[in-house]
């Protein structure tokens, strides 16, 4: 996936497990300037959002998993 000059690759590995066991230990945030158009994206994608995308005082956000489990949020700050 490219986001912005930033590559996010997810591959399988045959040394760690297919899910990941503890995903609420680490959420990676990225930073959007378009979030509609982010979002857009990940819908077209498919993703399961486990918080759909919602306005908070301080932006836009959206908290989804990846095919492993881990937690992926997209950000807009206001």
């Amino acid at each position: 996936m490219d986001l912005g000059g930033v590559l996010l690759v997810v591959r399988q590995r045959d040394d760690v497990e297919a899910e990941n066991g503890e995903p609420g230990r680490m959420i990676l945030n990225f930073h959007v300037d378009d979030f509609d158009a982010v979002e857009a994206r990940l819908r077209t994608a498919g993703v399961d959002w486990l918080v759909p995308p919602e306005d908070r005082s301080s932006g836009r956000f959206g908290t989804f998993a990846d095919p492993d489990g881990t937690y992926l949020q997209i950000i807009q700050f206001a």
